[in-house]
């Protein structure tokens, strides 16, 4: 577990964010969010900057079409690593070794990529920019509850995202800790462990049903928000029962103010 925001931050201190719930039993004490597509875009993010270092550099890229592949590898690969077909790696990792070929294969010039140049490429999902209602929405949140990530993305990337984007996480929680992707249970239940929370007392917020139908089965209670279906362009939306989530909200401004913030 990475603490960051509050440098003394303690499981103690949990008890002063505590918000008392009409709806449930046991009040919720930590939100922990999932990261790309649900707080920050994706695949625009990705192009604009792709545009910009092509402007830079003067090397023309079909920038659409290689983050479009870009992003369908992310999620192959990480499938695959969680079936055990592939070796570990981490976010970064998967991200810099498909951008090699992605670079040959949507270059409008022959270039001879630089090892460098593919890590400072690569880096462009460091820089994703929140959604719009992100940032106000977290401040609304965070005057209540603890909050945090629960991401696939390794640590670094998540400790940059939130510097660049400034997202006030408290805490960070990264299926790196325990080489798992979600939607694997570890990874939930890593988070809960180290909160020291009941399930009930952690919801997770989420644009990815997959993602809430595994905190369900550890018992979190959930918050789908919808979002524009960018992260990962190659996963269905298996569940359309909107209503087995505590909350549904267009924006995370819309799900502070159901949370009366």
């Amino acid at each position: 577990m990475v603490k960051i925001g509050f440098k003394n931050l303690s499981l103690s201190l949990l008890c002063f964010f505590t918000v008392a719930s009409q709806a449930f039993s046991v009040p919720v004490k930590t939100l922990l969010f999932d990261v790309f597509g649900t707080c920050v875009e994706i695949k625009s993010s990705l192009i604009h900057q792709g545009n910009r270092w092509s402007q830079a550099h003067q090397i023309p890229v079909d920038w659409d079409l290689l983050v479009e592949d870009w992003i369908v590898n992310h999620q192959r690969t990480v499938e695959r690593i969680r079936l055990k077909k592939s070796p570990w790696m981490t976010v970064d990792q998967i991200h810099e070794k498909a951008l090699g070929k992605l670079l040959e294969r949507y270059a409008l010039l022959k270039v001879q990529w630089s090892a460098a140049t593919i890590v400072e490429i690569s880096r462009f999902w460091h820089r994703l920019e929140p959604w719009n209602d992100v940032n106000e929405g977290l401040d609304r949140l965070h005057s209540k509850f603890v909050l945090g990530t629960l991401s696939n993305a390794n640590e670094e990337l998540l400790k940059e995202l939130a510097s660049w984007g400034q997202l006030p996480w408290d805490l960070i929680f990264s299926g790196a800790q325990v080489k798992h992707y979600k939607p694997d249970l570890e990874v939930y239940k890593f988070a809960e462990d180290n909160l020291g929370l009941l399930p009930q007392e952690i919801m997770l917020v989420a644009s990815h049903e997959y993602d809430l139908q595994a905190a369900l089965k550890r018992g979190w209670k959930t918050a789908f928000i919808m979002r524009v279906d960018e992260s990962l362009l190659s996963r269905k939306q298996f569940f359309t029962k909107k209503s087995q989530y505590d909350y549904v909200a267009k924006s995370f401004t819309d799900l502070a103010e159901q949370l009366g913030l």
